[in-house]
């Protein structure tokens, strides 16, 4: 058991305790309370199971760190305990573990609304923050550093597509509008960023995380327009793919049209996007290919008067 005082790495001791026959708790209940040497108490804190000495670790010891450790301890339950410290705790290395392991959601929320300047330990409440409306609030805080942090916490919870578009719209630091983009969902929204925004690696993005439909994902007649509702958006993404002065962009774009019609007519042409066309097309092609319903095969067949109707 020596070998834990001379290395940090406490996965050693389940190499030791596979041949141990004497309580581990009760060693190192033995070594914590009565060892003079501050580390191997340290040490000793980790691997004690009994709550009741947890407990008293963290409201009587004078050593921050063994304080710190018995929160992080699997065995320390006290929930009530974590509720009383979390808004009088002063120790950053304390109150780091507290915002780790607390429930209490609402007390969680006064920690982050009272403490708003950019450490550690307001970033690791953030991102245990589950109260939307606060994490919306944060989203124009000044610091962009808390900002970051709201949004990433946002991009992880559901139903927030409208809230993750805006912030990707009107958000002026392009790291923070990434981590929107990058949990975006909705194809009309990804194509409205990328032809708002002027940054190209927010534009990219957005159109990378586009993915293309499938021929039969929307199936209400012609295949070469979309709802009515969706025009405005996919002649957006028509645009980009014919007059965009980044070959890049023109390229992405290209890759991502449903317009039969219109991707012939790129890919007859000599733009620089004319392999993405016929691949795009060549893809839409496939997938009529696996189509076995002779009655949607016609209705594709009367719709255009392209390549589909000649299969």
């Amino acid at each position: 058991l020596k070998i834990i005082y001379k290395k940090p790495l406490h996965n050693r001791l389940a190499e030791i305790a596979q041949n141990t026959i004497f309580s581990l708790n009760d060693y190192f209940t033995h070594v914590f309370e009565t060892e003079k040497d501050e580390y191997k108490r340290q040490v000793a804190i980790n691997f004690i199971t009994d709550s009741d000495i947890l407990e008293n670790a963290v409201l009587n010891e004078c050593n921050d760190e063994i304080r710190a450790d018995a929160i992080k301890n699997k065995s320390f339950k006290s929930q009530e305990m974590l509720d009383e410290l979390i808004l009088n705790e002063s120790n950053p290395k304390v109150l780091f573990e507290i915002v780790s392991k607390i429930q209490n959601q609402e007390l969680l929320t006064r920690y982050v609304e009272d403490h708003l300047d950019y450490d550690e330990v307001t970033v690791k409440a953030i991102s245990r923050l589950q109260n939307n409306v606060l994490l919306e609030k944060l989203t124009s805080h000044p610091e962009s550093r808390i900002r970051f942090e709201a949004v990433k916490k946002i991009s992880k919870l559901n139903n927030q597509d409208e809230l993750l578009r805006d912030i990707a719209l009107t958000e002026i630091c392009e790291e923070i509008c990434v981590v929107a983009v990058e949990s975006m969902n909705i194809r009309n929204d990804l194509i409205e960023v990328a032809d708002k925004r002027r940054e190209k690696i927010i534009r990219i993005k957005a159109l990378n995380q586009i993915k293309p439909k499938r021929l039969l994902d929307n199936f209400t007649g012609p295949i070469i327009r979309n709802s009515l509702a969706d025009l405005p958006f996919e002649f957006a993404l028509e645009n980009m793919a014919l007059n965009d002065r980044d070959d890049d962009i023109r390229k992405l774009a290209t890759s991502k049209l449903d317009d039969e019609k219109l991707l012939y007519e790129i890919s007859s042409g000599g733009d620089v996007n004319s392999i993405d066309a016929q691949i795009r097309l060549d893809s839409l092609f496939e997938e009529i290919k696996r189509i076995d319903n002779h009655l949607i095969l016609k209705q594709l067949a009367d719709c255009n008067d392209t390549k589909v109707s000649s299969m």
